[in-house]
């Protein structure tokens, strides 16, 4: 196991009261043409494998433009306009900031060339009327090899798809409804992490769901003949999240998630245990000033 244990990156990737009765109100987006908003991604990622820490920050701002609405749903047009990025390994340290001046980037900052393109870049959104993603066009992000790899195109669909409906809701809710959404997170062919998210609406007050995230997970093994003494186990959890929905903008408010988990187990390769911890802050918020 944890073959690509030592590149925090690929593991990073690897691993957003009121009435008692509302009425019926789809958790997904009401779009219109002309429709603009401007959200802001902010993540804090920290990864620790054999005993090393690797910190990672950044913050994305993009304006959300519907260009064009049709029966079956709509196409929407999403714009990055400022991206700051800080990665911290030990001692060393690189950053970039699009809304530094100048004089105070560093050309040859490697960051600088990865993340300087994204500024202006456009990606076209396909929404349909359930508010699923159903294809984007971000040929910025797949041509440059660090950001299609910081923003694969799983995690890029995930994300964006939280602007537009909260995952798994029915058509009609009541406050206090649960459920439940199940997704799997391979770490190689072999293992994979299944996490299980439950929402629960606490409130509806002044046309905002608050809705509450909570979660569980568990290891899988794909290879029922693998030694007991090579599967990894799940050593730490934790996971705390919150949805705010905004029913009369028909679009997100706020998603707020807090993930932390360690997955332990032995690396056949080195004959020594191997211990991950991954700890992910992400807030996505609508700006409305």
């Amino acid at each position: 196991m944890f073959k690509n244990a030592s590149n925090p990156l690929v593991l990073t990737a690897t691993l957003l009261i009121g009435a008692a009765t509302v009425a019926a109100a789809p958790l997904r987006a009401t779009l219109e043409l002309g429709d603009a908003h401007t959200f802001e991604l902010a993540q804090k990622t920290s990864v620790s494998v054999f005993g090393q820490s690797t910190d990672v920050e950044s913050r994305f701002l993009y304006e959300i433009d519907t260009v064009d609405v049709a029966e079956d749903g709509a196409t929407v047009n999403a714009t990055f306009t400022a991206v700051r990025m800080k990665m911290s390994q030990g001692e060393r340290s690189e950053e970039f900031d699009s809304e530094a001046a100048p004089e105070d980037i560093d050309e040859n900052n490697p960051m600088v060339g990865a993340l300087k393109p994204l500024v202006g870049a456009r990606m076209s959104l396909r929404v349909s009327s359930s508010g699923n993603i159903e294809s984007i066009n971000d040929a910025v992000i797949r041509s440059n090899a660090i950001l299609s790899q910081l923003m694969n195109a799983e995690s890029q669909r995930r994300s964006l798809t939280r602007l537009f409906r909260v995952e798994g809701a029915p058509d009609e809710i009541e406050v206090g409804d649960s459920w439940s959404i199940a997704t799997v997170q391979d770490i190689d062919q072999l293992i994979g992490v299944r996490f299980t998210h439950t929402y629960t609406v606490e409130s509806f007050e002044d046309g905002l769901y608050t809705i509450a995230m909570s979660g569980d997970a568990n290891v899988l093994i794909r290879d029922e003949n693998m030694p007991e003494d090579l599967r990894p186990e799940l050593t730490l959890h934790e996971f705390d999240g919150e949805v705010i929905w905004n029913a009369e903008a028909g679009i997100l408010d706020r998603y707020a998630i807090v993930t932390d988990f360690t997955l332990a187990g032995m690396n056949p390769q080195l004959g020594q245990q191997v211990e991950a911890r991954l700890r992910q802050d992400q807030t996505l918020s609508r700006i409305t000033d």
